[in-house]
């Protein structure tokens, strides 16, 4: 199915569990982020006829898998197409580490045990680490070793919906409440009922929206965009950054109440560069679910093993994943 940028966010954000997605570079890179925020999982195709190095990796570095240049034969692009959903389905079916972490160094091991130790508390949780290094995974596995693991697990990317957006998104709204609002909608705060919500990107929210936040943090109510009647559910939240929460307040970005109420339980995600051959191990578990999608049995060649080691890794887990994805590829 083919639809305009609006009405495709609209469909992947509300009705349909979307597992593949191809994008015009055309309709905008912003297009890539909010499809990501809605459905972390999605695998994204860029087409273009800018074939240039500069869009391609700024479209991976945001989270698409493949840019695709034109003009190109529709046969390669159904060949892509599929690939994505069978790089998406060994995603689902294969085993993960313990609480979805892969990986032996100390840095892991502590993480582990913080997880185990935070899982059923009630309260927030502020996971702080760089773009890419897995914060998202690490509140999935919160999630997953708490008593709410029954109900489904919801995920935003503050940063990546429009500003006008957001209040709707997380709260819902009434029919009638803007213009293009035929009906009435729950928000992610509904729909987390019971369950966890995680918020990654906090600091990007306006601030007068950080006040709200906090209202429903405190008392566990709100109100819907277009109504006065208060709303109560039963949310946990995890929320997430790749700044530094303390500058982000001294620099107004971050309210401070806020801040000091979501760092109940703080964890601290490290970089990929920091946790050794943890990389190796990484890159290795990728390797072989490709090879089980695709009935192969490569492995890298130590040139590339070398090159896992000695990188830093500046776009941390994402990047690994790209660089993987080539080298099955290329090899």
């Amino acid at each position: 199915f083919f639809f305009k940028q609006k009405t495709a966010y609209e469909i992947v954000s509300r009705d349909w569990s979307s597992d593949v997605c191809s994008s015009d570079l055309d309709e905008g890179f912003k297009l890539i982020g909010e499809l990501i925020a809605t459905s972390p999982t999605i695998k994204i195709l860029v087409l273009s006829g800018q074939n240039d190095e500069t869009n391609a990796r700024h479209a991976r570095t945001l989270g698409a898998i493949e840019f695709i240049a034109k003009p190109c034969e529709p046969e390669k692009i159904k060949q892509q197409l599929q690939k994505a959903l069978q790089i998406r389905s060994a995603e689902i079916s294969a085993p993960a580490g313990e609480g979805g972490l892969i990986g032996n160094s100390l840095l892991i091991e502590k993480l582990r045990q913080q997880i185990s130790q935070y899982a059923n508390a009630p309260f927030p949780v502020l996971i702080e680490g760089e773009s890419g290094s897995g914060k998202e995974l690490i509140a999935s596995a919160l999630h997953r070793q708490s008593n709410r693991a029954a109900k489904p697990f919801l995920a935003l990317n503050c940063a990546a919906i429009s500003p006008n957006l957001v209040e709707p998104t997380l709260f819902g709204y009434s029919k009638g409440a803007f213009t293009g609002a035929t009906t009435s909608r729950a928000g992610y705060f509904e729909d987390a009922k019971d369950s966890s919500l995680f918020l990654d990107e906090i600091g990007e929210l306006p601030l007068e929206l950080q006040a709200k936040l906090l209202r429903v943090l405190e008392t566990g109510s709100f109100m819907r965009v277009g109504t006065n009647r208060e709303t109560h559910a039963d949310v946990r939240v995890l929320a997430a950054t790749n700044r530094n929460p303390e500058e982000a307040v001294a620099d107004g970005k971050l309210r401070a109440d806020l801040y000091h109420r979501l760092n109940v339980f703080p964890i601290e995600l490290p970089p990929l560069r920091a946790r050794g051959d943890d990389v190796v191990q990484i890159g290795n578990t990728m390797l072989e679910q490709l090879n089980a999608e695709q009935g192969t049995q490569r492995r890298f060649s130590a040139a590339v093993l070398e090159s896992l080691r000695m990188h830093s890794w500046p776009g941390n887990v994402r990047e690994l994943r790209n660089f993987v994805q080539r080298a099955y590829i290329i090899d």
